[in-house]
């Protein structure tokens, strides 16, 4: 084998652009990567708050659902006793004494998803 200096030269050459292409490949494939997580993590949380506020809306649209089914039953009470010709008032107390606590109870509800609605920015709801 020759050691010239020339050799010793062009082999030292070699290995500090190996170790440069190593080090580039290295750092685009890092800079890549990092982009792309960022990326994947960004649609991630959007994905995760779309979700979120489709079963939030959804909740509240199940519970005043429940609200105007309960007012709804009140209202038929009331429109088929005023077509009788004796309303039976005591009858008539009986009837809306469940739907009456019911009727107040859901308020609670209504108040609830207010706020949520309100905490979450649906300000026009």
């Amino acid at each position: 084998m020759i050691h010239s200096p020339f050799f010793i030269y062009m082999t030292l050459l070699e290995i500090i652009d190996t170790a440069i292409k190593i080090g580039l490949g290295a750092l685009i494939t890092g800079v890549i990567t990092y982009l792309n997580q960022k990326a994947n993590i960004s649609a991630s949380v959007a994905k995760d708050n779309l979700l979120y506020n489709r079963n939030l809306l959804t909740n509240i649209s199940k519970d005043l659902e429940e609200i105007n089914h309960l007012v709804l039953k009140i209202w038929a009470i009331f429109e088929f006793e005023t077509k009788q010709s004796q309303p039976a008032l005591n009858e008539i107390s009986d009837r809306l004494k469940p739907l009456r606590h019911a009727l107040f109870n859901d308020f609670n509800l209504l108040s609830k998803n207010e706020g949520l609605l309100l905490l979450h920015g649906y300000i026009e709801q």
